[in-house]
């Protein structure tokens, strides 16, 4: 084994100063070429990229950020992982705020509100992005904190009333209005709907989109049963609704993986066909609902579309700090698949 001599001293990590010598020019210009927004020529950025890719050069972000009183960290509020979407949703934001030279810290275990905004602040962060997968009094409670302290804040999935800061939804109300349309549309009107025990904003405007188009229908009013947003809150909630309501020919979830667990318990344990017997519609397009064991019809999200919006209302917040609080609404769309009945044809 070489021992390194006594008297030679460690090697040091590359700085921008050795990359502007290797590569022949200022430390200004390599400077320009790490900083997101900078102008530099297509020349000038190759020369130095290849000059620091050969010393192993890596810009030291936090060390800019403390130069220039920014940090460059975006921190994003998120209590539970239990719907299947939302590790893509992480994935995306750091993307996302790579792309805008930011990097992500994820506020995730915390003891209460103090304790998440405490995290935040040890972060430095310049903007925060607070999940619908937070549990609801926590959300709130989190928004107000952050905005009294003057954090940009943008809501994802989730808005609030009475707090002054951006937010990004899916059109969920649209999308409700959707989802009965098409089980009219397949001859359904005896629908209940089962739903989160949250009343979160978005499940709110989902069974009110929903309830709205059945009773422009004149469809029977849908009950209502509320469990835990998950798989099992799912099969627990369709039974209920189907014990009391047992000539209910059609559920809607509010979210698939209720869905997921309305459909097994529908077949495994009460013996229902779907959809011959009962067909069922979810919210969201979670992969596993197209999988053939549930085939779900169901209320696609474009999750990339509203991180690329929620990424850029932060971006603008934290750049412009007197910039308006603002709403923007993703569109959805309708995929049918196998759990519910082909649409009946029109009368001529």
């Amino acid at each position: 084994m070489t021992r390194r001599r006594k008297d030679t001293p460690p090697a040091r990590p590359a700085t921008s100063y050795d990359v502007a010598r290797l590569a022949g020019v200022s430390q200004s210009a390599v400077s320009r070429v790490f900083n997101p927004g900078s102008y530099t020529s297509d020349a000038m950025r190759e020369r130095v990229l290849r000059a620091a890719a050969a010393l192993g050069f890596t810009p030291n972000g936090f060390a800019r950020g403390l130069r220039s009183d920014r940090s460059g960290i975006v921190s994003i509020v998120m209590t539970t992982l239990d719907n299947p979407n939302y590790p893509g949703v992480i994935e995306a934001f750091a993307r996302a705020f790579q792309r805008q030279g930011r990097q992500v810290a994820l506020i995730a275990a915390f003891a209460d509100a103090e304790d998440a905004l405490a995290r935040i602040v040890r972060y430095r962060s310049e903007g925060v992005v607070l999940t619908a997968a937070t549990r609801l009094d926590l959300s709130r409670r989190i928004a107000g904190l952050c905005v009294r302290r003057g954090l940009p804040l943008v809501l994802y999935n989730r808005r609030f009333r009475g707090i002054a800061a951006s937010s990004v939804t899916a059109e969920n109300e649209a999308g409700g209005a959707m989802a009965a349309q098409h089980l009219l549309a397949c001859g359904r009107r005896r629908a209940g709907i089962i739903a989160g025990s949250e009343p979160t904003s978005t499940v709110r405007h989902r069974i009110g989109g929903f309830v709205s188009a059945m009773r422009a229908a004149g469809a029977p009013a849908p009950p209502v049963a509320r469990a835990a947003q998950s798989y099992d809150g799912g099969a627990e909630a369709g039974a209920a609704l189907l014990g009391a309501h047992p000539r209910l020919d059609a559920l809607f979830c509010a979210a698939d993986v209720m869905a997921l667990g309305t459909i097994d318990h529908l077949r495994h344990r009460l013996g229902r066909r779907v959809p011959d017997d009962v067909a069922v519609v979810g919210f969201d397009d979670i992969p596993s609902a197209a999988w053939a064991t549930f085939d779900l019809t169901t209320i696609h999200t474009d999750h990339a579309a509203m991180v690329e919006q929620a990424a850029q209302s932060l971006a603008d917040a934290i750049d412009d700090p007197g910039r308006p609080a603002g709403h923007a609404a993703v569109a959805v769309r309708l995929v049918a698949r196998g759990s519910t009945p082909p649409p009946r044809p029109r009368p001529a």
